[in-house]
């Protein structure tokens, strides 16, 4: 920014600033690409939703951020269930 205002040198910080755009936008689709087979694989899995966990696993695709209340219709339990369930997964 300095070589623009002293040195008038725009076209050099459009060139950088454009191909900076061009990386994030460039990262953006992969990333959706990767989030994309990612959830085909879920699908793959989970999808028939036989279960409760089944449900809950593509809920999350479709709203990533969820309370307990939530959670607890999405399973069709109490929330003092759901509040009892670890955070993590002693099988994995």
């Amino acid at each position: 920014m300095r070589a623009v205002s002293e040195e008038g040198a725009w076209e050099s910080w459009l060139y950088f600033f454009v191909d900076r755009i061009r990386q994030q936008a460039a990262d953006a689709v992969e990333r959706t690409d990767e989030f994309r087979a990612l959830r085909r694989e879920y699908e793959l899995t989970y999808g028939h939703e036989k279960t409760a966990a089944d449900r809950f696993e593509m809920c999350l695709f479709q709203y990533p951020y969820v309370t307990t209340n939530e959670v607890a219709n999405v399973l069709e339990v109490t929330r003092l269930l759901v509040d009892a369930i670890p955070l993590t997964s002693s099988s994995a």
